[in-house]
């Protein structure tokens, strides 16, 4: 007992004594100039050097956040630089007895300002989703937002053409794919965006092949006046798609046509097809693969 009594009087002893210590105190910015942004390259922290009754000092050590306020008021002209003032050092209450006696280092901070501008931008994912053997992809990925709008400063504005997703990976999906996935800012600390995540889609089908029988053949691009046609006047081939969509088309759905300019340029009479079809869908098997151009 008598061991511990001495231990606690030479504590008190100890810690009622004067010491200095080098803390760090945050910066906050108060007043900042409206339309301008300050860009996050200033130091956002400063050595203070503080004398004080040990006791208190190891109550700030252990709990207490300094701060020291840098007015920007009125300040439109880049680079601002600020005179720090021990004045605008904030101690908490806990700790009003202690005395700032120097800043170290630099006394002075640079701060460099921008004018803020708003920019929408598109949305591009990396979400990439391997289907099953079997089965497709139709309509691609979709998001939802496609935008994002970006505040800050002119030049990251100007540079930033899109904001990119997080990487996001599917192996052997045979359902629909869905859910929420973040955007990726490039410049945190500097830009700001209207909204943190975008949603995503996916319809996943049944790969199915179809085969399409007498399918009218145009002849685009003729002269006004010129009438001509093409023998065999149909075709017939063979599509691949999403179950879904192969199953609701009919042979109308399918644009098929031979072009008059290219008899133009080679005079050659015997044309190859082409052929457009709804998205997502492929095509092979065309018979016959080519067609000769008749004059009416």
């Amino acid at each position: 007992m008598i061991i511990i009594i001495a231990i606690l009087i030479w504590l008190h002893a100890v810690t009622e004594k004067q010491y200095e210590h080098i803390f760090q105190a945050q910066v906050v910015l108060i007043n900042q100039p409206k339309d301008y942004v300050v860009l996050k390259n200033h130091k956002e922290k400063v050595g203070v050097q503080i004398r004080g009754s040990g006791k208190l000092l190891l109550r700030a050590l252990i709990n207490a956040k300094i701060e020291i306020n840098v007015d920007l008021a009125h300040q439109t002209k880049s680079p601002i630089n600020v005179k720090l003032n021990l004045n605008n050092l904030k101690l908490p209450a806990s700790t009003t007895n202690l005395t700032p006696i120097k800043f170290v280092d630099k006394d002075t901070l640079a701060f460099f300002i921008e004018p803020i501008h708003t920019k929408e931008t598109l949305i591009n994912h990396e979400i990439h989703i391997q289907t099953a053997l079997g089965y497709t992809i139709v309509g691609g990925i979709k998001v939802q937002p496609q935008r994002v709008l970006l505040t800050g400063p002119q030049r990251l504005i100007e540079e930033t053409n899109f904001i990119v997703t997080a990487d996001l990976k599917f192996e052997n999906v045979v359902s629909d794919v869905s859910g929420e996935i973040e955007l990726i800012n490039p410049y945190p600390q500097d830009l700001s965006m209207d909204i943190q995540s975008t949603k995503y889609f996916a319809d996943v089908q049944l790969l199915e092949e179809k085969e399409f029988l007498d399918i009218s053949i145009k002849v685009l691009n003729a002269p006004i006046g010129v009438q001509a046609s093409v023998l065999p006047s149909t075709l017939s081939l063979k599509i691949k798609g999403g179950i879904e969509i192969i199953d609701s088309m009919n042979k109308n759905d399918i644009l098929a046509y031979v072009d008059y300019g290219e008899y133009k340029i080679t005079g050659e009479i015997f044309l190859l097809p082409y052929i457009e079809l709804p998205a997502d869908l492929t095509y092979f098997d065309i018979s016959p693969d080519k067609f000769e151009l008749k004059f009416d």
